[in-house]
């Protein structure tokens, strides 16, 4: 844009040929690798047919089997189920007694009265017995830990009325059921990995044989997913039965996948879907995908450009993106619907303006009577997209049964209502499409969000088992979307799509006869995205008036001032940042140290206010769960990248509101606070050799320059004050070098274009118009590369504008020259109507090298273009300055640093026994000879004097005298 502004273009790999999006879900055979079967198993799930079969089998083949509601010790060796039942009941006698005394009489019970392998009898209790008359119960053998964890999740409920309130209630109390029945096996996944198999029955339509599907227990596959994620080294599958084989069948196919190795999710190369299996008459099955090739035949009209749609949850990011990708196809009218009283502000506006016609009505599709009232009257829809969903990030761990079930409401209890209220209400639509995630399928996506991947999964199940039926329902896993949807941003699994390319897959993927497909791509993974560079951050347009030098803002979370005033106003420095303290209502602070030494096993006493907690170990997952029990403790929303936003304690509870004033932290880790202007500080060894050569040799310059020839129109006085905005966001253009009492230091004065209005280092230069334009800037140029600087009195920057009405040369490309130390260039220019403009800019090597002035240009431009706009400047703020760099480096080059630097390296070398010898060393004593290739020698004084005294003659440095007999000695050789 107008008149400048730098975009980068970095090198990319060659072009490669597209990849496909649309995946297809297929089972086939997965023969497995037989391994020795375990030798202790924990069985969950309610109780059945199956799960006693499968105890009975296990117990006899020797393996410790125990079930989750067992006490301690059952199922160990040595211990029947009977004595472990009467004990029960003998304990449970006891306590009632506890509770009330008059109403129990007392009859001895010995253990002995049931036989082992028969029922217990009835456990009556006459009259009264002494407590010392039951025998003490023995402690119970130790329990092995479990190698493996198998939920049953029982038979597949039937599927109840076809309609009504009681059908979604009935899913809810199943789903409830399930995740209770998951989070009892969590205490052991924790301390022992074992091998978890999540065992349902009916869940997946694989194509092989008869089936009977039914999708209520699939939200069990999806929760499966996130136990690696959230507890490492733990390796988990479901396994789905049919209910068409029987007891027999079943219990053979659990024997096998007990003795078979587990399958692992690969972590390179392409992504392949979790590890997944389904028994079939008798065929182990594993869940692949193939990708749809480009020519597959696809229905163009399944989703017609006029028709009527229905899309739940179409206020959202992807269902509002969905809306305004149909009305730009056509005229289709467009029936939205979301838990929102109101739509976005604008939003059914702009859709109208597109070509649609709308309307929103609001509704929570998990209320039978909100769907209800939403179908009643609609006319007959040609779509039905269900994209309503929420995703509530948090660890199994830190969630109860009935979160997860509200988590999953929208798209199990919602999908079920809507299918059978499209029925009810007879709107026949044409096509029903379900909005779900690779979340349900691929490895490495479920942790935090299990409850979002159950969802998807049962999404998934549903609309296989409905196309079964011939219901027209088709489930489409869509990779997390950039920039938008509940995913947005992931950097994990496959690359974010963009919003044009899933959408354009999605109307390629409703005109495929296919139940579930999925839009991602699988041959390329998400990467976390850079860190955008400063030139490339874009300046935003916002009109304002003509800002000051203070106008420039720097957004960041250590900002501390963004005023801005008039070009004539003072200069006021920033004042120090206050200490922040929030009303003493919350107390955070306990509650955030306790919470914090649970999950990072600490003791409280640790966690200081200013400890890092990434540097303690807290992770991603880890933290996501602490938000989660914070939000119960302190009862209300919080943000889920909490933990990654403030770094300490002490910023955590400062965010939180605590009654308990805390300093800031600094900005950077690791590096030294900034110093004021005015505040001196030593030079760096380099600068120090470039103020000894200034003193040795005044009219040597030492400098870095560039010009840039200037094409269109110029205000000098706008360039001038950007050039003023450069010199505030960086000192080090202002500083001056003065004596010290142990050397010359530097120090950075402030800013005077606000309190003058001019800048001493820069001018406006009209060249003399006598000769030839081009000798005329040579001259100027040279003269003004060649003064030397006097950074006591004067800045380290110089910028010169030099102009002539009389340009000498025709438009073309405008170009950059530059150099260091008086070696430079320049060419010709061509303003407005042929004037000359040329700037120059011209820098002191003590305040910025070639790279530096590169940077500044940048900048510059950027400013001048914002400028230019009647806009504020604002640019990245900066990570660091130069002066806080300089004391950084100079406590790495610290005494005590060196000391410690010699001190390992003489531990290591001492430890050899003896010195080290490299293999050109030699013996040091004797004359060089072959093989050595170097040999140090120390000149003596009369050897040095007369090789400085060569050096003199020829008017060189003893160094370079030395550099041309090593180049002549290597052309000799």
């Amino acid at each position: 844009p107008y008149p400048f502004q730098r975009r980068r273009y970095r090198p990319t790999a060659a072009p490669r040929p597209p990849r496909p999006l649309l995946h297809r879900i297929e089972w086939d055979d997965a023969p497995a690798i037989a391994v020795p079967g375990p030798r202790s198993v924990l069985l969950a799930g309610p109780d059945s047919q199956l799960s006693r079969a499968f105890a009975d089998r296990l117990g006899a083949r020797g393996v410790a089997v125990r079930r989750v509601e067992d006490p301690p010790g059952a199922g160990a060796p040595g211990t029947t189920d009977d004595t472990a039942t009467l004990e029960a009941a003998a304990s449970k006698v006891v306590a009632y007694e506890a509770a009330a005394p008059e109403a129990v009489t007392h009859q001895a019970v010995s253990p002995k009265a049931v036989m082992p392998g028969t029922a217990p009898a009835e456990v009556v209790v006459p009259e009264a017995i002494t407590p010392e008359a039951v025998p003490p119960k023995a402690a119970p053998p130790e329990t092995p830990a479990p190698e493996v964890v198998v939920l049953l999740a029982g038979p597949s409920p039937d599927p109840g009325p076809a309609d009504g309130p009681e059908a979604a209630d009935a899913l809810d109390a199943s789903h409830r059921a399930l995740a209770t029945a998951l989070q009892s096996l969590l205490p052991e996944l924790a301390p022992h990995r074992p091998r978890v198999l999540l065992v349902t029955e009916d869940v997946h339509v694989t194509g092989v044989g008869a089936e009977r599907p039914n999708p209520a227990q699939a939200v069990l596959t999806g929760l499966a997913l996130a136990l690696p994620d959230e507890f490492p080294g733990v390796l988990a599958h479901s396994v789905d039965l049919s209910s068409l084989d029987g007891t027999d069948a079943h219990l053979d196919a659990l024997n096998r996948e007990l003795t078979v190795r587990p399958s692992v999710s690969n972590d390179s190369g392409d992504l392949r879907p979790a590890p997944a299996v389904a028994w079939r008459a008798g065929r182990r099955l594993g869940r692949t995908t193939r990708p749809v090739a480009p020519c597959a035949t696809s229905d163009e009209s399944a989703l017609p450009p006029h028709g009527t749609y229905l899309i739940t949850g179409g206020t959202g990011g992807v269902g509002a993106a969905l809306a305004r990708d149909l009305a730009g196809r056509g005229r289709p009218t467009l029936l939205l619907t979301g838990r929102s009283a109101e739509p976005p502000a604008g939003l059914l506006g702009e859709l109208r303006a597109l070509g649609a016609t709308v309307e929103y009505r609001p509704a929570d599709v998990s209320h039978p009577a909100d769907v209800d009232t939403l179908l009643a009257g609609l006319p007959r829809l040609d779509v039905l997209i269900h994209a309503a969903g929420v995703v509530r990030p948090g660890t199994l761990r830190a969630k109860t049964p009935d979160e997860i079930a509200d988590a999953l409401a929208a798209k199990t209890r919602g999908t079920a209502l809507l299918a059978r209220g499209v029925v009810k209400h007879d709107l026949r639509p044409g096509l029903c499409v379900a909005f779900s995630s690779v979340s349900s399928v691929l490895p490495g996506l479920a942790g935090a969000i299990s409850d979002y991947a159950a969802a998807n999964a049962y999404l998934d199940a549903f609309a296989a088992a409905e196309r079964t039926a011939g219901r027209p329902w088709q489930a489409v896993d869509f990779a997390a979307f950039a920039g938008t949807g509940l995913a947005s941003g992931g950097t994990r699994g496959p690359r974010p799509l963009a919003t044009g390319e899933a959408l354009a897959a999605l109307h390629t993927a409703c005109g495929i006869d296919a139940a579930q497909l999925i839009v991602a791509d699988l041959g390329s993974r998400a990467t976390a995205s850079p860190a955008p560079h400063p030139a490339d951050a874009p300046v935003p347009n916002r009109s304002t008036s003509a800002p000051s030098r203070t106008s420039v803002r720097e957004p960041g979370p250590t900002s501390t001032s963004s005023s801005s005033s008039s070009s004539s106003s003072s200069s006021t420095q920033p004042s120090a940042p206050t200490p922040v303290s929030a009303p003493d209502t919350a107390g955070v602070t306990p509650v955030l140290r306790q919470l914090l030494a649970e999950a990072l096993h600490l003791s409280p006493d640790a966690l200081g206010d200013d400890v890092p907690l990434l540097g303690l170990g807290l992770d991603s997952l880890m933290a996501v769960d602490l938000v989660k029990r914070l939000e119960r403790e302190l009862d209300r929303s919080l943000p889920i990248t909490l933990f990654f936003e403030h770094r300490t304690l002490g910023e955590l509870a400062r965010a939180l509101g605590d009654s308990v004033p805390l300093s800031p932290s600094p900005a950077r880790s690791g590096a030294a606070p900034s110093i004021d202007d005015g505040v001196s500080f030593p030079l760096t060894p380099v600068q120090l050799a470039f103020h000894t050569q200034g003193g040795l040799y005044h009219d040597v310059p030492a400098y870095g320059y560039v010009t840039q020839d200037i094409r269109g129109p110029l205000d000098p006085e706008l360039l001038g004050r950007a050039l003023a905005l450069l010199a505030d966001r960086h000192a080090m253009l202002r500083i001056r070098v003065l004596p010290g009492d142990s050397g010359p230091v530097q120090s950075a004065v402030p800013p005077s274009y606000e309190r003058e209005g001019t800048l001493d280092w820069y001018e406006v230069r009209e060249l003399p118009g006598g000769g030839d334009v081009e000798a005329e800037f040579a001259e100027l140029e040279q003269a003004l590369r060649n003064r030397p600087f006097d950074l006591t009195a004067e800045a380290p920057l110089r910028a010169v504008l030099a102009r002539s009405m009389r340009g000498t040369q025709a438009p073309g490309p405008g170009r950059e020259t530059g150099g260091t130390g008086g070696a430079g260039g320049a060419g010709g220019a061509g303003g407005a109507g042929g004037e000359f403009l040329r700037l120059v800019l011209v820098a002191h090597h003590a305040a910025a090298d070639g790279f530096s002035l590169n940077v500044l240009g940048e900048e510059l431009w950027a400013l001048y273009t914002t400028l230019a706009q009647d806009a504020v400047p604002e640019l990245p703020p900066l990570a660091t300055d130069f002066a806080a760099f300089h004391t950084h480096e100079q406590s790495a080059r610290s005494e005590s640093a060196l000391a410690e630097g010699r001190a390992y390296w003489r531990g290591v070398l001492g430890r050899q026994g003896e010195p080290l010898a490299l293999p050109y060393d030699g013996d040091p004593l004797a004359l060089p000879e072959p093989p050595l290739l170097a040999h140090q020698v120390t000149p003596g004084p009369a050897l040095s004097t007369a090789l400085r005294e060569t050096a003199a003659a020829h008017g060189v440095s003893l160094f370079h005298l030395l550099l041309a007999a090593y180049a002549r000695c290597l052309s000799r050789w």
